[in-house]
């Protein structure tokens, strides 16, 4: 579900939220990690630091009273894969990880294992 869509400097920015994310979560939750979007939505527009890791991104989410990156736990569908090689599985809330990325462990390929539900 796409939300907004903006361009500065020739680069595009979307918010998106997955539909098991707001299934999954009370309305509560789902306002603040909106919130938090746009700031980073908003200070992107303004061509200013945007990303979690910037302190005037970390500073107008304490002046709004929004929550920061990870403060949320996350309720939901999850992905489970696993790497042909060493067999390391692991979980991730993202879909197609196994097609972008290798095993840091054996530098393996990863398989789809299937869908893991967390409460």
């Amino acid at each position: 579900m796409k939300y907004i869509r903006g361009k500065a400097n020739d680069k595009e920015m979307e918010i998106v939220m997955s539909h098991t994310f707001i299934r999954n979560n009370p309305a509560e939750t789902i306002l603040d990690v909106l919130y938090h979007e746009c700031v980073h939505y908003a200070l992107f527009a303004k061509d200013q630091p945007y990303r979690d890791s910037d302190p005037s991104f970390t500073r107008t989410l304490d002046c709004l009273g929004i929550s920061r990156t990870r403060t949320h736990m996350y309720r939901g569908e999850s992905h489970l894969y696993e790497c042909r090689k060493c067999r390391y599985q692991f979980s991730r809330n993202m879909k197609e990880y196994e097609k972008r990325y290798i095993c840091r462990r054996c530098r393996g390929r990863f398989r789809y294992v299937g869908v893991v539900e967390r409460s």
